[in-house]
């Protein structure tokens, strides 16, 4: 399905990035991961790469103009000169807790992961797209950008303003052949949730089992997601199958925001 393509995933230190990288070795792409944190990234790329041509290490702090611009050029110079696919999963988290207890330096960092640095990364990408004649870019989102949450305020609103970004940019890179969507994932089963799990249990004041509990119920389908559910769903919009599909939110929660 991605035999020859080249994919650079910002996140793949994220149990939901190393899947989708996975996915996308598995289909025959070769794969550059850039992220903050080079342990976790070699595992995420070592485990790809064994089914892929490529594997690529890029350890830079996405928030920075400099430093993401020379992550790209290493990785299209890693990849033959071309960069086919970008997923932008950098994200950050947040504490639960109201708006007036966020600090600003809360603020500044939450807005670096989660806005900031997919923007610098499709900025620095697309001209190497624009210049092949296409490319498919993924932001993930988040339930949160899609209704107002509680204890959320800025964290949702930078998902928010990401579902704008994914919009705005697919109307001004769609004459060129790139196609930009966004995936919204729910409540993603792993350590991330069992972190929110405990924030959520002493916010409400109820017992850890009882927070766990709740956020399995809600969905529709009554179960957390997986980190596969939502792979799979980033790897259909970055196939040929999905090649007249932009500008587009796909929200996979199982059902919890219907």
């Amino acid at each position: 399905m991605l035999n020859q393509r080249c994919a650079l995933i910002a996140g793949a230190n994220w149990e939901l990035g190393r899947a989708v990288a996975a996915f996308f070795a598995a289909q025959g792409a070769a794969i550059a991961a850039v992220g903050p944190s080079k342990s976790e990234l070699d595992g995420a790329v070592a485990a790809a790469s064994a089914r892929s041509q490529t594997g690529t290490v890029l350890v830079a702090d996405t928030s920075d103009e400099a430093a993401v611009a020379a992550s790209v050029i290493r990785a299209r110079d890693a990849m033959g000169g071309r960069i086919d696919i970008l997923v932008n999963l950098g994200g950050a988290e947040m504490p639960l807790r109201p708006i007036w207890d966020v600090t600003p330096d809360e603020y500044d960092a939450a807005m670096d992961g989660n806005l900031r640095g997919p923007f610098l990364l499709t900025k620095h990408v697309l001209p190497t797209m624009i210049a092949r004649g296409g490319g498919r870019i993924v932001n993930i989102g988040a339930g949160a950008g899609h209704r107002g949450t509680e204890a959320q305020a800025c964290y949702a609103g930078f998902k928010w303003s990401l579902r704008g970004l994914t919009r705005t940019v697919a109307l001004e890179a769609g004459e060129h052949g790139v196609t930009v969507n966004l995936v919204s994932p729910g409540m993603i089963a792993g350590p991330a949730a069992e972190r929110r799990f405990a924030e959520r249990a002493r916010l409400d004041g109820v017992a850890l089992d009882e927070a766990r509990a709740a956020a399995a119920h809600k969905p529709a389908l009554r179960r957390l997601g997986t980190a596969e559910d939502v792979a799979q769903v980033v790897l259909f919009l970055v196939s040929d199958a999905a090649r007249f599909v932009t500008g587009q939110e796909i929200v996979v929660d199982g059902g919890a925001s219907v």
